[in-house]
C-alpha cells in the first residue's frame, strides 16, 4: 500500500480523507476502522484509472492515531508511515483537505459533504467534479463514485460549522456523539486574570472550554477553567434586505424585543424602510420573545406579519397570538424586509436543545463532567 503514497501533494492523483476512508460504523453502532479499507479504496483506484501506479496523499487526523480506534497493528503501521511522511496528521483534516483541493485542484475522496466548510470554501456548493466517494457493493466489492456535493442552505452551514466546532473541543460525547449539554449551558472562567476569552464581564459570548482529560480547559492558557453559573440564552438574528444580510442582532435572556419602524427600545429598521415602506412598517410593528430555549414572534402591526417558510409557504400571523420562529423561517417585515434567525445556535440554546431531546427519550447526554 505504501507504494502509493505520495509524499508531496504534487506529485499526487487523489487526495485521501484517511480518518473518513478507513473508520465506519457496525451493527451495533460503533466505530471500526482498519487499513483493509485503504487497500480496498487503493485496488479499486488502481482499476478504475488503468494506472497500476496510482498515487494518493493521506490526510488523517491526530485523533486516528490513539490506541483503540484501530486495530494494533494497523495503528502501529500508520504510525510508522507517519513517520516516513506517507501521512499528514493534523489536529482538523476536514480544514486541510480543503486546502489542498482549493490549491492544487486535486479530486478529494471522501463521504464527508464538508456542510460546516461552505462558508469559507464557496467552491464546494454546487461543486459536481472535485468530489468522490468510496462505495462498497452489494457483492462486496469497493468502487470510487462521483459526488454531487450539493447546495446547503446557509443556516444548515452554520449548524454543521457548529458540530465541527463542538468536535474541535471535546465537546461531543459518546458514540453517538452527542454534545456535552453540561458544559455547554455554563459559563466558564479562567484563573488568569489577563485572559479575555473566558471572562464574563466583557459580554456573554464567552468560548467554549475545551475538554482535555475530562476537565473545561482554557484553549489559551491551559488552566483549569471555573464555573461561573449558567449561561444566559442568545439568539442571532439577521436583518434581510432583498434577501441579502445587511445587519445582525443578538437577542439575549427572556425579554420581549420590539422591532419595527421606531420602537422605544428594542430594533429600529427605520435606516433601511424606504418612503413607502415608513407607511406599511409599524412603529411596533411585532416582538420577538426567547423562551423554552426557542425564539417566538407576537404581532403588533396596523398591516400584518408574515412568516416566510424554506418552502415558500406563508403564514400571516394571529395579533397577539405568538408563533415559533424556526431556524430556516423569515418574519417578513414587508415585501423587501425581514427578519431571519441565524443558523448559529448560541452554547445554551444547543444545552437545552439537547436536554429536550433527552427527556423526550432521546440519546442520553453526560450530565457529569469525567472523561470520554
Amino acid at each position: 500500500m505504501s507504494d502509493h503514497c505520495a509524499r508531496d501533494v504534487f506529485s499526487a492523483d487523489f487526495l485521501v480523507d484517511l480518518s473518513n476512508v478507513i473508520r465506519t460504523r457496525d451493527s451495533r453502532g460503533r466505530v471500526r476502522g482498519s487499513l483493509t479499507r485503504l487497500e480496498r479504496l487503493l485496488n479499486a483506484l488502481v482499476s478504475r484509472e488503468n494506472d497500476p501506479g496510482v498515487q494518493v496523499y493521506l490526510v488523517a487526523d491526530q485523533s486516528l492515531f490513539a490506541r483503540g480506534l484501530l486495530p494494533e497493528a494497523d495503528r502501529r503501521q500508520l504510525t510508522a508511515w507517519r513517520r516516513e511522511g506517507l501521512v499528514e496528521a493534523v489536529d482538523d483534516a476536514d480544514e486541510r483537505l480543503l486546502e489542498l483541493a482549493e490549491a492544487t485542484g486535486l479530486p478529494v475522496i471522501s463521504a464527508d459533504r464538508f456542510r460546516g466548510h461552505r462558508t469559507e470554501y464557496g467552491w464546494l456548493q454546487g461543486n459536481t467534479h472535485q468530489f468522490q466517494e468510496p462505495h462498497v457493493d452489494a457483492d462486496g466489492g469497493m468502487t470510487v463514485r462521483p459526488v454531487d456535493m450539493g447546495v446547503v442552505a446557509e443556516w444548515q452551514i452554520s449548524r454543521h460549522a457548529e458540530q465541527d466546532q463542538l468536535k474541535k473541543q471535546g465537546l461531543l460525547a459518546g458514540r453517538r456523539r452527542t454534545p456535552r449539554y453540561d458544559i455547554l449551558d455554563r459559563m466558564w472562567s479562567c484563573p488568569d486574570n489577563g485572559c479575555t476569552l473566558y471572562d464574563a464581564r466583557h459580554g456573554t459570548h464567552v468560548l467554549l472550554p475545551r475538554l482535555r482529560r475530562g476537565v473545561p480547559t482554557c484553549g489559551l492558557h491551559g488552566l483549569e477553567l471555573t464555573d461561573d453559573g449558567p449561561r444566559p440564552l442568545i439568539v442571532q438574528l439577521k436583518l434581510l434586505l432583498d434577501g441579502e444580510c445587511v445587519e445582525r442582532f443578538t437577542c439575549r435572556g427572556e425579554t420581549e424585543v420590539p422591532v419595527g419602524r421606531a420602537p422605544s427600545t428594542g430594533i429600529s429598521l427605520e435606516p433601511w424602510l424606504s418612503s413607502k415602506e415608513i407607511t406599511l412598517v409599524s412603529r411596533h410593528h411585532f416582538s420577538l420573545t426567547l423562551k423554552n430555549g426557542g425564539l417566538w414572534v407576537r404581532d403588533h402591526s396596523t398591516n400584518g406579519t408574515k412568516i416566510a417558510a424554506e418552502n415558500g409557504s406563508e403564514t400571516r400571523l394571529v395579533p397577539g397570538r405568538e408563533y415559533p420562529v424556526k431556524p430556516s423561517d423569515r418574519i417578513m417585515c414587508s415585501p423587501r424586509i425581514a427578519l431571519a434567525r441565524s443558523g448559529r445556535r448560541f452554547p445554551t440554546e444547543l444545552a437545552m436543545d439537547y436536554s429536550r431531546v433527552t427527556s423526550a427519550g432521546g440519546a442520553t447526554p453526560t450530565s457529569r463532567i469525567d472523561s470520554h
